[in-house]
């Protein structure tokens, strides 16, 4: 019971506590309330106020606009009245902002009526301002316009935005500068007309207007105006109306200067001049002729005259001036319009992308290419018939290793590839390398291997004679007896026909290293006229075959040195093969007397000395790379030949030593008979040499493998073995233990 009394007594005083914290929190709860509803009428009384305060701001500014307004109405009018029309225009476009910002007069309700009469009055009188504002600005315009007075034209012209009258300024200005490049033009083609009829149809000289003169002075008044006026119209009219203006002065030149380009090709009979030139073989195809003879009318050149080349050439000059300056017009103009594009909204970009393909395909852009097709046709026959002159003129000068057909084929190709790139065409340059490579691996090839073939054979034969003839000569003691003027007047001829042989290999040997400068100076030269990467690798393109043409004519310069190597070598096998009969199992006397000479002599000096008889006359005919490909294939055969001689010996430590020494002296003297070295070729015979100069079999073992160092052996494990075995006194079964 005391317990039940206990926990009894506990709950009572904890509902003592809880009826504390209850009234607490009531009085707390209405505590927030009141809080809550002050919040909310200061709350209202802000707001209240908010408005209150935008009211006035409101109020004031409208007080302010009318402030303004009648302040903009009263400057244009007094400006109007002292012809400061740019003032009035400010002061109306002022006028203008600030009825859209605050449209009506009233700032009261209570004053709602009296207010807007006011405003429409106001209204009212800026109307007619206006209206008479803009008949004074056009009509100041218009008489600026007819006066030619630039200043006074764009003063005005920048007023139209001011009156609202956007549309209407850019389309006025665009205009003038339209009319202005017309009236320029007009006047420069009177003057070159005047200029041809004072001339009777010839070639203007002095300050006279020419046709590449005309043009330019177009394309700069065309340049001129767009980029004089390019802030301007892009500021005050918007970037949609430089585009316009670039189609609108174009449209001009696209009018006049198709005009100027057809008369340029009638005043030098163009069309009548390619379709000639395309006929006779020159142009670059059958299709082409085709294309010119039905632009011409088909009737150009029935006869059978072929055009002077010089002619031609006297056409190609102003022709590739003439191209140059409507390609740089056209780089130009296109990248206007890219400019355009890029700066402003999809929807000009479009506009932009529109313009550039009509350039494209206007009547300028047509007659442009018509006249790069013209030069491209005559080029080509330039090219063709200067090379084909070459080729049917070709003459040996004496004291010179090549003939003239080199020199000349060369220096006409390389002056109208260099020529072609002045035209600033990729199109015109391409197509020029194209018929380059063409006649370098087609007309002039065909030449130089028709000449070399049979000439090794010829020259061979030309040296054994003048040989004979000099050696009758000498035996008849001069040229006094009619024996002796025989053997001079055969030796003239030998010599003669010697130069002329030598020459036919010569000029291959030159041809193939021609073609590597070529097309280094004509790819050196067009890659610095043009930036695009895909026009650099256009024009690598074309150039690329000049390394087949360059391959296959020093095939043929090292085929021809082969002949005449092989020439050479049935001289020179007796003098090889007499290393086969050589004693190389020596006694000590037998070797002590070869050192002391006593008469005796190698059959390394004698083959030295065959050599140099044998290849002597045929150095001062053959240029020094040709000659050393000769000699390289002579030495080659050479070294062959002894190997396979020396491979049948056997030495002792003696012969071994003494053919050390042969092939020492060998090695020296045709050393110094090739330009190159020759140690390469010996390089076998040399390591034969090695192994049977050792001490013992195992010594090998020092220079192989790991143990070679720079060595590189050029003989197998197995040819090392029978090197070792052609020593006497190395033993077999030594030998056959080597680890190699």
């Amino acid at each position: 019971m005391q317990e039940v009394a206990g926990a009894l007594s506990g709950l009572e005083a904890a509902q003592q506590v809880l009826d504390v914290v209850h009234a607490d929190a009531a009085s707390v709860a209405t505590s927030v309330a009141g809080t809550c509803t002050l919040a909310e009428r200061v709350s209202s009384r802000v707001r209240q106020l908010d408005t209150a305060q935008q009211r006035v701001a409101d109020t004031l500014a409208r007080l302010d606009a009318v402030v303004q307004r009648r302040a903009a109405l009263a400057t244009a009018t007094s400006s109007l009245a002292t012809e400061d029309f740019e003032t009035a225009c400010d002061a109306v476009a002022t006028y203008l902002a600030l009825e859209v910002s605050f449209p009506g007069g009233a700032t009261e309700p209570s004053k709602t009526s009296a207010a807007d009469d006011q405003a429409a009055r106001q209204h009212a009188q800026l109307l007619a301002t206006k209206r008479q504002l803009e008949d004074l600005v056009r009509a100041r315009f218009s008489s600026a316009v007819g006066a030619r007075k630039h200043a006074e034209v764009l003063r005005f012209a920048v007023l139209f935005p001011k009156l609202g009258c956007t549309a209407e300024g850019a389309q006025q200005l665009v205009a003038y500068l339209r009319s202005s490049v017309a009236a320029r033009a007009r006047a420069d083609a009177e003057a070159l007309s005047d200029a041809l009829t004072t001339s009777g149809g010839g070639v203007s000289v002095g300050e006279a207007p020419t046709f590449v003169s005309t043009l330019s002075g177009l394309f700069k008044d065309v340049a001129h105006a767009l980029d004089e006026h390019d802030e301007l119209l892009r500021t005050c009219f918007g970037p949609e109306t430089v585009l316009r203006a670039v189609q609108e002065l174009h449209a001009e030149c696209d009018t006049r200067g198709a005009a100027l380009l057809r008369r340029f090709e009638e005043h030098n009979q163009l069309q009548r001049l390619a379709t000639a030139c395309a006929r006779r073989g020159g142009g670059s195809s059958h299709a082409a002729a085709d294309r010119l003879a039905s632009t011409a009318g088909g009737g150009a050149e029935d006869g059978h005259s072929r055009p002077d080349p010089r002619a031609v050439e006297g056409k190609l000059e102003e022709l590739l001036e003439v191209c140059a300056c409507c390609e740089e017009y056209t780089a130009y103009m296109l990248a206007k319009m890219r400019a355009c594009g890029t700066s402003s909204t999809a929807t000009l970009a479009d506009a932009a992308s529109r313009a550039a393909s009509s350039f494209r395909s206007g009547a300028f852009s047509r007659g442009v290419l018509d006249l790069v097709g013209n030069y491209i046709c005559l080029e080509e026959y330039f090219m063709a018939e200067n090379v084909s002159k070459a080729i049917r003129i070709d003459e040996l000068v004496p004291g010179q290793l090549t003939s003239s057909l080199v020199d000349d084929c060369f220096f006409i190709l390389l002056k109208c590839g260099r020529r072609s790139g002045a035209a600033c065409s990729v199109q015109c340059t391409c197509a020029v390398l194209n018929h380059v490579t063409s006649l370098l691996a087609g007309d002039v090839s065909d030449a130089l291997l028709a000449k070399l073939k049979g000439a090794p054979q010829r020259l061979l034969a030309a040296v054994s004679q003048a040989g004979s003839s000099a050696a009758a000569l000498a035996a008849a003691g001069g040229q006094g007896t009619p024996a002796g003027a025989s053997a001079a007047a055969a030796l003239s001829s030998a010599q003669q026909a010697c130069a002329v042989a030598a020459a036919s290999v010569n000029n291959v040997d030159v041809a193939g290293e021609y073609v590597h400068k070529l097309r280094s100076q004509l790819e050196s030269h067009a890659l610095g006229l043009y930036d695009s990467a895909a026009d650099r690798e256009r024009i690598r393109t074309c150039l690329a075959d000049l390394a087949d043409t360059a391959a296959a004519l020093a095939r043929a310069a090292q085929a021809a040195a082969d002949e005449l190597a092989a020439g050479v070598a049935p001289r020179l096998r007796p003098l090889v093969d007499a290393a086969g009969v050589a004693r190389y199992e020596l006694s000590d006397a037998e070797y002590a007397a070869q050192e002391a000479g006593g008469g005796y002599e190698s059959w390394a000096l004698r083959l030295l000395g065959g050599a140099e008889a044998s290849l002597a006359p045929l150095q001062p005919l053959l240029t020094s790379s040709l000659l050393d490909a000769v000699v390289q294939s002579v030495v080659d055969g050479i070294a062959q030949r002894l190997e396979a001689v020396l491979w049948q010996r056997r030495f002792n430590a003696l012969g071994a030593l003494a053919l050390d020494r042969d092939l020492r002296t060998l090695l020296s003297g045709l050393s110094g008979i090739a330009p190159r070295t020759v140690r390469d070729k010996f390089a076998r015979l040399s390591q034969l040499c090695s192994c049977v100069n050792l001490e013992e079999p195992e010594d090998v073992l020092d220079m192989w493998g790991d143990n070679a160092g720079a060595l590189h052996w050029r003989l197998t494990p197995a040819e090392v073995r029978r090197a070792l075995g052609l020593r006497l006194e190395f033993r077999q079964e030594a030998i056959v233990s080597l680890r190699l």
